[in-house]
């Protein structure tokens, strides 16, 4: 695979911050007036529709259209200022980043007197959240929600988890992804766990757009619970730990021409960590001690205070690519360089530590063929040694031979050294690890996974449902390093997947897997089949939680929107 890769690096650096095209029809006139065609509702047809089909999916594709009120603050055209192609083309691009907007058209047309109108279409994504775990026949947990409460783009969700022996849990999400009618994101999480609680407060103004000034993010977690370290042999240890963090800072966007963006500002945050001198085996029944002595005394509280400079380097040009991540919807994808940077020193009573972290994207191609790389890296100084080294990312190829096939290839990778925090790596992670281990105790220090995908599209029902199937395979190696427990292993699975995406154009995916292990694994089991649901083609990668629970860096990344 070396010769595509490499030519459609050449290829697309070459034309990646291409300068605009020459003037268009809008550029340069002013704007008479912003109509909004909210979306109509997706009602199923009864000709296109099978009978089967109608009771399951028309719950899923009910409900009231988006207001103009969840549209307008991303719309970079505003009545009366001055119109552009670029001004249009963002306001589509920020509109899509919105998860309950599907895909967006800005359009204008020529007035009478010289001025343009602009005309905003959108399609709603879906909007129900449910969530359902068993556990053998009975219920273990449940979500409930809407991620559109009454076309106002608002999140709502209500959670429940059975705590067994322990108290049962609770929790609630809500987001208001406009606060106040501007393009700002406030989040709250609340969750009363069967054992721990996590709280989450934030209010962000990300840096959607090269259009706009500055950016800004403050944010407060308290997450109070139990981490697991998988043993090779016996059950798993918990190690009760407490996690409290303040972070606030911003950036500004420096008077600079020409494509390339670039941004200053300071962060500043307040983190302790405390975790118990001992660890617990938890069972069905309650809590049994160990007599295990790896982790006792391992991990110290820590409180600390960081500030830090922040510096950006944005030189980005998006190309609207289909079917990507999602199976068919919109995704756009970022061509050009992306670098946040923090710089800084934490301060722990009397030591000072200084600190670096780092977040790089990279991208090159275009809508049929694109190579995309990200990376976040941190470290910290302390008595004249590197630690707390935390590093990961994804490296992918998307191939489009035709309209219904997409070929994937990528590398993900992830890993921490002498870490200060409690931590540990497993080779079944969900999010990170290979598919097929489930129940595997392979543990360690850092993992490298390579997964290739070969997905069909298969035709579907009108616009309500799209589905398709896929071929896949990983390979993983995960490398013992010094965390607890950690060993050194290979494993490569293979399986077949099938792939659901309600409405047809939605950017979330559906998708049961069937994997197979081709590698023995006492612990894990001959066929492994997983459920999961998420919004796919809205970013290029998501940091699994096992290594983001194990940075201690303020990371520039809250401030800023990634592809």
């Amino acid at each position: 695979m070396r010769i595509p890769v490499i030519a459609v690096l050449l290829l697309a650096c070459s034309t990646a911050i291409a300068p605009a095209s020459a003037q268009t029809l809008c550029d340069g006139k002013k704007v008479s007036a912003v109509m909004i065609q909210r979306s109509e509702r997706t009602i199923m047809d009864k000709a296109r529709a099978p009978g089967w089909s109608r009771a399951l999916l028309q719950p899923l594709l009910l409900g009231a259209t988006t207001r103009n009120g969840a549209i307008r603050p991303f719309l970079q055209l505003v009545e009366g200022g001055d119109c552009s192609e670029r001004r249009r083309s963002e306001s589509e691009r920020v509109l899509r980043l919105q998860p309950y907007i599907a895909d967006a058209t800005v359009r204008t047309v020529d007035e009478p007197d010289g001025r343009v109108r602009v005309e905003v279409e959108t399609v709603d994504d879906l909007r129900p959240i449910l969530g359902l775990g068993l556990r053998g026949t009975k219920v273990s947990n449940a979500e409930l929600g809407n991620n559109n409460v009454a076309g106002t783009g608002h999140l709502v969700a209500i959670s429940w988890r059975d705590g067994r022996v322990f108290r049962d849990g609770y929790g609630l999400r809500y987001t208001d992804f406009h606060f106040l009618g501007r393009p700002a994101r406030a989040n709250l999480v609340v969750q009363r766990q069967p054992l721990g609680t996590f709280l989450l407060a934030s209010l962000a103004r990300p840096f959607f757009t090269d259009l706009q000034h500055s950016a800004a993010f403050a944010g407060f977690v308290r997450d109070d619970g139990y981490v697991g370290f998988v043993r090779p042999e016996g059950d798993a240890l918990s190690l009760s730990a407490v996690r409290e963090r303040a972070d606030v800072g911003g950036a500004f966007r420096l008077g600079l021409g020409g494509s390339t963006r670039v941004l200053l500002g300071a962060l500043a945050s307040f983190e302790r960590r405390r975790a118990a001198a001992k660890p617990v085996i938890i069972t069905d029944s309650g809590f049994v001690q160990t007599t295990d002595l790896t982790l006792v005394d391992r991990y110290k509280t820590t409180d600390a205070t960081q500030v830090g400079l922040v510096t950006g380097v944005r030189a980005i040009s998006f190309v609207k690519a289909k079917g990507f991540d999602a199976l068919e919807g919109i995704q756009d994808v970022g061509r050009g360089i992306q670098l946040a940077t923090t710089v800084g020193t934490s301060v722990r009573g009397s030591q000072r530590e200084p600190f670096l972290t780092g977040d790089m994207y990279v991208g090159a191609g275009t809508a049929k063929a694109f190579v995309g790389l990200r990376t976040q890296v941190e470290s910290r100084r302390r008595d004249g040694q590197l630690r707390n080294m935390v590093g990961s990312g994804r490296l992918a190829l998307y191939l489009r031979p035709s309209p219904r096939v997409t070929q994937l290839l990528s590398v993900e990778y992830a890993g921490a050294l002498r870490q200060d925090v409690p931590f540990q790596l497993t080779i079944d992670d969900p999010l990170s690890g290979a598919r097929g281990y489930a129940g595997s105790r392979l543990a360690g220090g850092r993992l490298v996974v390579a997964r290739a995908e070969h997905r069909i599209v298969l035709p579907g029902i009108s616009n309500y449902l799209g589905w398709g199937v896929a071929a896949f395979g990983d390979a993983a190696h995960m490398w013992a390093g010094d965390v607890p427990f950690g060993a050194s292993g290979t494993r490569a699975s293979a399986g077949i997947g099938i792939l659901a995406a309600v409405p047809r154009q939605s950017r979330s995916l559906a998708r049961v897997d069937f994997a197979y292990p081709l590698m023995a694994d006492k612990n894990a089991k001959d066929l492994v089949i997983r459920f999961t649901f998420g919004l796919t083609g809205r970013s290029f990668w998501r940091e699994s939680g096992q290594i983001a629970r194990a940075r201690l860096g303020t990371s520039a990344s809250d401030i800023f929107t990634w592809p």
